[in-house]
């Protein structure tokens, strides 16, 4: 048995099959259909019969069919004792809103970054002086003298150095609002109270089509343009973490500079709501501890008060056969065998095992679970 944290599932609709179910489920009509009436995309329910090894109808198996039956010829269901027999099929969770404090707190801190933010950014901040640095160790030594590479490169040397410059302002607004901040593998790290989180501050990229190369044109020669990644010519500003809060600012309307007040309400704000979720999530482990001990303390009573009902029953059992063999000895006292020779010894011993066999006599006999009175 898989255990999962408390409420993720509770609160969200969610659906269990068997591999079989399922399997019968996704060949008796479209998947689309399937996954609309399950509230989850086509993607996800593909992905999740993969993942339990069923196979699918081919893309395309319904197309003009009216019979309510595949093109495809359907397979058996494959045995995998490696995967459970149990699929939990659950939509995504929406994105949450942050709480009134957290929203509140995100006012705030805009608020007090735009009255607070200089026009001059001021000096240039350690970890970006250490970039710079680091920059024109790589740069030594490289050619551009050629027109072309030398307009590309003042291109990109004028993002780049606004960016640079974005950053800057960047960490000077965050420590003004005593934020720690330093430089990590996967871009800034900001931290208070003992929560963390990164931003990154990098080119957008868009594909574009462009001619095919000498070595792509002999893997196919049909193929005359390729879709490539090239840069955009704008920035963007991305959180890495999945907060309520806004996590990623674009060039579009306002540049990245104008929006200076939301990124860093965005950060600090997000750092008070990761707290916030850790406080909630200690409290529901804490309820669901309780509540594992309350069921565990219920089944321990269950238990012993099923034992002594079980040894009631057992000492009545002996009880009614010890009034069994005294009425056999009186019925016997009375009968022609009572004149036997050997009669006598019989019925010490009958009385002996009766005596043995009755709990209110036989002091090893289990006591009762409670005596009334």
């Amino acid at each position: 048995m898989v255990r999962r944290h408390p409420g993720i599932l509770d609160s969200m609709p969610h659906h269990v099959f068997t591999r079989r179910a399922l399997y019968d489920r996704v060949w008796a009509e479209p998947i689309s259909r399937v996954a609309r009436s399950l509230g989850v995309s086509d993607v996800g329910l593909a992905k999740a019969c993969r993942v339990a090894g069923i196979p699918l109808p081919p893309r395309g198996s319904w197309s003009g069919h009216r019979d309510n039956r595949p093109h495809a010829m359907r397979p058996p269901l494959p045995a995998r004792p490696d995967r459970p027999d149990r699929v939990v099929i659950a939509p995504a969770a929406r994105r949450a809103m942050p709480s009134l404090a957290v929203q509140a707190m995100a006012a705030e801190v805009a608020k007090a970054v735009r009255a607070a933010t200089p026009n001059d950014p001021g000096e240039i901040h350690p970890i970006v002086r250490q970039w710079l640095a680091d920059d024109g160790e790589r740069n030594r030594g490289v050619d551009h003298s050629h027109p072309e590479r030398h307009t590309q490169d003042e291109q990109a040397k004028a993002l780049a150095h606004r960016r640079l410059a974005l950053i800057n302002a960047l960490l000077g607004a965050l420590e003004a609002r005593d934020l720690r901040v330093g430089s990590c593998k996967d871009g800034i790290k900001v931290r208070r109270d003992g929560y963390a989180l990164t931003f990154t501050v990098y080119e957008r990229s868009r594909i574009e089509p462009r001619p095919a190369t000498s070595s792509e044109l002999r893997g196919d020669p049909n193929r005359r343009h390729v879709r490539a990644l090239v840069p955009a010519g704008d920035l963007v500003m991305k959180i890495r973490a999945p907060l309520s809060l806004p996590t990623a600012f674009y060039d579009r309307k306002v540049p990245l500079e104008g929006q200076m007040a939301e990124m860093v309400a965005s950060l600090e704000a997000g750092l008070a709501e990761l707290a916030e979720r850790s406080h909630l999530q200690r409290q529901a482990e804490t309820r669901w501890r309780e509540a594992q001990a309350l069921r565990a303390q219920q089944a321990a009573e269950r238990e012993v008060a099923e034992g002594g009902r079980q040894r009631l029953l057992a000492q009545a059992a002996r009880y009614r056969e010890a009034s069994e063999i005294r009425a056999l000895i009186a019925a016997t006292d009375v009968s022609v065998r009572a004149t036997r020779p050997a009669y006598r010894a019989w019925r010490a011993w009958a009385l002996k095992e009766a005596d043995a066999l009755d709990p209110l006599l036989n002091t090893s006999s289990p006591a009762p679970a409670a005596i009334p009175g």
